[in-house]
């Protein structure tokens, strides 16, 4: 990995670099101390890197050769890929749970310090803060405007929770940085390492005879921080899986998750002494601490969810936007008006899943 603009226009380069390297180096080889990760990620046969010369270099292994390809979905999966996905990212985050449970000093002072926040800095606050608000109130926008033009109010008091809701998200909108900050900042016990960009375009499937997806091998390590495992959770739901997809299966969502981290937990946990200070984790929890950090989600796909949403060939780059005058007015026009619609239909979901904080 060379030093790239583009990636320092939203993250620092330096900082990802390192956090992979020791992913592969450090973090993974202590958490396989307590059980066999494996199936979780490819074999990382070198990594390395420089923080004063802005290099790294990672040599992975090739899952294609295995049979391994990224989904056809360019943005929301299928049931099948998200429940196999969900799964695995139960399993990733139990070992954290695992390690605080049995070696639980060693972990939060030799481990946890390894990985440093690549994106949510003071600089980011400066730099994207305003550009985060615009896109943010996109959606919100059309939601006021639609609720505002009711001719007729069935429910008063289902139409007054939204706009108390909408004056809240517009609240967040006008400094997202506190939302980012709160949710990467591990607040125990639900601390974890988590991905940190948990979405569809850093995980491989591997498909049966029957062409259903059977194993998913996650990459791109870089972003991987010890946090709220809402991080990875709410940005897959709301970035990777479709409207009618959430709607009929949003509790199981959550069961899928927890069942895959609670059975892989009591497995590293059995015969083992547990410390007296961890706190096993139960689905309350993690949909309690999933209603208190998902807004970060939503501030990222309102930024996100319009340029996946065009031809590749229209994108504009985060280099791009940050040196053209009219860089606001250019990404509320991503994605069109089917965007719009789309964000504006996320926020109805946050409003009335009581998840704007």
């Amino acid at each position: 990995m060379l030093p790239s603009a583009e990636f320092d226009v939203y993250s620092l380069s330096a900082v990802l670099a390192d956090n992979e390297v020791a992913m592969y180096n450090k973090v993974f080889p202590f958490l396989e101390r307590l059980g066999d990760a494996t199936d979780l990620y490819p074999k990382c046969y070198f990594a390395e890197s420089d923080v004063e010369g802005l290099l790294s270099l990672t040599v992975m292994q090739d899952l294609r050769a295995d049979g391994f390809s990224l989904a056809k979905e360019r943005v929301a999966l299928d049931k099948n890929h998200v429940m196999l996905a969900l799964r695995a990212v139960g399993r990733l985050h139990a070992f954290s749970y695992a390690a605080k449970a049995r070696c639980r000093r060693e972990f939060l002072e030799h481990v946890v310090p390894l990985l440093s926040e690549p994106t949510y800095t003071p600089a980011w606050h400066a730099r994207w803060s305003p550009i985060m608000a615009a896109t943010m109130l996109r959606g919100v926008a059309r939601v006021e405007a639609r609720l505002k033009d009711l001719k007729a109010v069935k429910d008063e008091g289902q139409h007054q929770r939204r706009l108390d809701g909408l004056a809240r998200m517009r609240a967040v909108a006008q400094d997202a940085f506190p939302a980012m900050q709160a949710a990467v900042t591990a607040q125990e016990p639900a601390g974890v390492i988590v991905h940190g960009d948990f979405s569809r375009n850093n995980m491989t499937f591997h498909y049966g005879e029957d062409g259903l997806p059977d194993q998913v091998r996650f990459f791109d390590f870089q972003t991987c921080r010890y946090c709220s495992p809402s991080v990875d959770l709410a940005f897959f739901i709301f970035m990777n899986t479709s409207p009618a997809l959430r709607a009929e299966h949003w509790d199981a969502l959550f069961v899928e998750y927890f069942s895959s981290l609670k059975a892989t937990l009591d497995g590293l946990l059995d015969g083992h002494p547990v410390d007296e200070d961890f706190v096993m984790p139960t689905l309350q929890g993690v949909r309690e601490d999933f209603r208190r950090h998902a807004i970060m989600s939503f501030i990222i796909c309102s930024f996100f969810m319009p340029q996946m949403m065009m031809r590749k060939e229209d994108i504009v780059s985060m280099q791009e936007v940050m040196e053209t005058g009219g860089k606001v007015d250019s990404m509320l026009r991503m994605g069109g008006e089917a965007a719009t619609e789309v964000m504006a239909g996320i926020v109805l979901e946050f409003l009335d899943r009581d998840l704007v904080p």
